[in-house]
C-alpha cells in the first residue's frame, strides 16, 4: 500500500474547488429565489388553478385575441396581425386545447427559464463562469423583464427570443454543424413573434462572415453582400416591410416624435410638403433632411436608453437610473475587459440593429423596447462585475488570478 501525503499546492486545489462548488450552490439557489420572487403572481396563481392571477391586458392584446379567434374560425388574419402570427398562432393553440388563458404566461416562464441559461452561457463565453452566474442574476433580479410576463403582448417573449438566437449564433460560429439547423428555423420564429426579429436574418450573416472569412478583403465583401441583399429582399417580405410602415415613419418624422404617445419631448422639425407612408419618401426625406433625420434617431435612441421618463413618479426615475445606469456602468468596463471576444462583436451587432429600428420609428412609451437587447447589455455587465470581482479579490487578498478561469 502506498501512502501520498498530501502538498500544500493539493490542499489548495482541493479548497479552491470546495469554495467553487458552495458558490456555485449558492448562486443556483440565488437565481431560483429570484426567479419565484419576481414571478411570484404567476406561480401562484398556478398552484391555486389560477384563481389569483389573470392575464393582464395591453393596448395591442385585442390584436392577438381576435387573431386567434381568426385563425381557429379558419379565417385570414388582418393588418398588422401579419406581423405577429407567430405569437397569435401561441394564443390560438392554448385558447384550441381549452386549457385557461393564463398558460401564455407559463410559456412565457418557460421560455424566461431557456433564456436565462443562454444569458449564463454567453456570459461564460465572453468572460467566465463568474461572468455568466453574475448575468444570469441580474436577469432574473430585472423587475422590468419579469413584470411582461403577465401581459399578453410578445415583448417578453421576443426578448427571450433574441438572447436564445444570439447564443445559437455564437454556437453556430463556433461549431457549425447541427447549430446551422437549428439558427435558421429560430431566427423565423423570432421574427413570426415581432416583425423587428427579420433585422437578426442580417446580423446573422454579418457575424458569421466576421468568423468565417479568411481576409479583410473577404470579409467586407461578404458583409457588403449581406448588407445589400437585406435591404433588397426586405422590400419583398410584407411582415418587415409592413412593420416599418405601420408605425408611419415619414409621418412621425413631420411630427417629431420622439416618444410614442407623448409630446413633451418632441422635436421641431421641417415641414413636408406631403406625407406618405412608404419607404420610398421615407429615404428621400432622410436624403434631403439628414442633419435633422439624424438629431431625431439620436434623440429616439437615447430617450429609450435612458429608461426614465418626465410622466413616472420621481421615486420610479430613480430608481430606474441608478439600475440601468449600474447595469450600463458594469457593461462598460465588461466591454474594455473583453472587446476583442467574437460574442462581444455578435451582442453589438444586436444591440445596434435593434438601435437602428429605434430610430426608424420611436421610443416606447413605457420602455418596453429596451428590453429587446437589455439582456445581451446584462451579459457584458457580467463580465464587468466578473473581473471587478476578480480584482477586488487581488487586492484583498495579495493573490492574483484575475483571467477567465
Amino acid at each position: 500500500m502506498f501512502i501520498c501525503r498530501k502538498t500544500g499546492a493539493h490542499r489548495e486545489l482541493e479548497n479552491s474547488r470546495f469554495i467553487r462548488s458552495v458558490a456555485t450552490a449558492l448562486g443556483i439557489l440565488a437565481l431560483v429565489v429570484l426567479f419565484v420572487w419576481r414571478n411570484q403572481g404567476i406561480i401562484l396563481g398556478m398552484l391555486d388553478g389560477f384563481t389569483s392571477f389573470n392575464m393582464q391586458m395591453g393596448g395591442d392584446s385585442g390584436r392577438y385575441l381576435d387573431g386567434a379567434d381568426r385563425l381557429l374560425r379558419g379565417d385570414s388574419l388582418v393588418g398588422k396581425q401579419n406581423n405577429y402570427v407567430g405569437y397569435i398562432s401561441i394564443v390560438a393553440l392554448v385558447k384550441a386545447s381549452g386549457i385557461p388563458l393564463q398558460f401564455v404566461a407559463i410559456f412565457h416562464l418557460i421560455l424566461m427559464v431557456i433564456a436565462g441559461a443562454c444569458v449564463f452561457m454567453l456570459g461564460k463565453a465572453v468572460w467566465n463562469s463568474g461572468a455568466g452566474m453574475f448575468a444570469a442574476l441580474l436577469f432574473f433580479e430585472n423587475p422590468d423583464l419579469a413584470i411582461w410576463n403577465e401581459y399578453l403582448l410578445t415583448d417578453s417573449l421576443y426578448s427571450y427570443l433574441v438572447v436564445m438566437v444570439s447564443y445559437i449564433l455564437h454556437r453556430t460560429g463556433k461549431s457549425g454543424g447541427l447549430w446551422h439547423g437549428i439558427l435558421w428555423p429560430m431566427l423565423l420564429v423570432t421574427a413570426s413573434v415581432r416583425p423587428n426579429g427579420w433585422i437578426l436574418f442580417p446580423v446573422a450573416g454579418v457575424f458569421l462572415s466576421m468568423i468565417w472569412a479568411k481576409n479583410i478583403t473577404t470579409k467586407s465583401a461578404a458583409i457588403t453582400f449581406v448588407c445589400i441583399s437585406f435591404l433588397t429582399v426586405a422590400l419583398l417580405i410584407p411582415s418587415f416591410k409592413n412593420g416599418i410602415e405601420y408605425e408611419h415613419p415619414v409621418a412621425m418624422f413631420s411630427k417629431g416624435t420622439v416618444i410614442w404617445g407623448y409630446k413633451g419631448w418632441d422635436i421641431a422639425m421641417p415641414t413636408l410638403d406631403k406625407v406618405s407612408h412608404g419607404w420610398e419618401q421615407g429615404i428621400m426625406v432622410a436624403i434631403k433632411y439628414p442633419l435633422d433625420s439624424a438629431k431625431l434617431a439620436i434623440t429616439r435612441i437615447g430617450a429609450e436608453l435612458i429608461r426614465v421618463r418626465p410622466y413616472y413618479p420621481r421615486r420610479m426615475n430613480i430608481r430606474l437610473g441608478v439600475e440601468v445606469g449600474t447595469i450600463y456602468l458594469l457593461a462598460f468596463l465588461g466591454a474594455i475587459y473583453v472587446w476583442r471576444n467574437k460574442v462581444s462583436k455578435l451582442i453589438l451587432l444586436v444591440v445596434v440593429a435593434h438601435l437602428l429600428i429605434l430610430g426608424l420609428t420611436f421610443a416606447s412609451y413605457d420602455g418596453r423596447f429596451l428590453l429587446y437587447f437589455f439582456p445581451l447589455i446584462i451579459v457584458m455587465a457580467g463580465a464587468g462585475m466578473s473581473h471587478a470581482s476578480q480584482l477586488l479579490y487581488a487586492r484583498l487578498t495579495g493573490i492574483y488570478r484575475v483571467g477567465r478561469s
